[in-house]
């Protein structure tokens, strides 16, 4: 059987159609809404998830240009002047990473009356702790200071954390500090920010 050349069912999304794709990604809009406007768009290609995920990875792949996940992260951070703080273990891999937007660091410097510190669970590719830290401002609006990956939730890891969370903030240290009561944070808050009050939350 002949099929017509550049059949859709065969081929994938035409060049018009991956274009559109790669838009709505640059845009942030989810995959299943993204299908649904080349359902718009192009009715009679006949789509499914499979070819815009095949294309999103596709563009991430050529935007990337080879560089692997760690140095894509690098690159993004540099390229959007994020601050970040990376530890590695002595073969070379990165077992801690820190970073903040150059606006948090702008609302922290201003706004450090209370942060919060909670580590959420290992939903990532790696499995690492990711901790968030966030701060109030005078609304009662809260704003992301910083996050970081962790290879483990233990005193050594939050120790490093809380570490390079002084250096980012400087001489000045926040009124309150709310967390669980993860023992290994709990130690070390009281020594990184020995002023400090530290409020534990239910």
């Amino acid at each position: 059987m002949l099929y017509p050349q550049g059949h859709r069912q065969i081929s994938g999304l035409s060049p018009y159609a991956k274009k559109l794709v790669g838009e709505l990604t640059t845009a942030h809009v989810k995959p299943r809404h993204i299908m649904k406007a080349i359902e718009g768009a192009f009715p009679s290609l006949k789509p499914n998830m499979r070819y815009i995920y095949n294309c999103r990875d596709m563009l991430r792949r050529e935007r990337s240009e080879d560089r692997n996940a760690a140095q894509e992260f690098l690159h993004q951070a540099v390229q959007n002047n994020y601050l970040f703080w990376l530890d590695s273990d002595e073969m070379g891999r990165v077992t801690h990473t820190f970073i903040a937007h150059p606006t948090s660091v702008n609302l922290v410097s201003t706004y450090l009356h209370v942060i919060y510190i909670d580590a959420m669970y290992k939903t990532n590719k790696y499995l690492y702790p990711l901790v968030e830290i966030v701060g109030v401002k005078p609304t009662n609006k809260n704003f992301l200071v910083v996050w970081a990956l962790l290879q483990h939730e233990d005193a050594e890891s939050y120790r490093w954390m809380l570490s390079t969370l002084k250096n980012l903030i400087g001489c000045v240290t926040p009124n309150v500090i709310v967390s669980d009561r993860d023992l290994a944070l709990c130690k070390y808050i009281s020594e990184v920010f020995p002023t400090s009050a530290h409020l534990l939350c239910t």
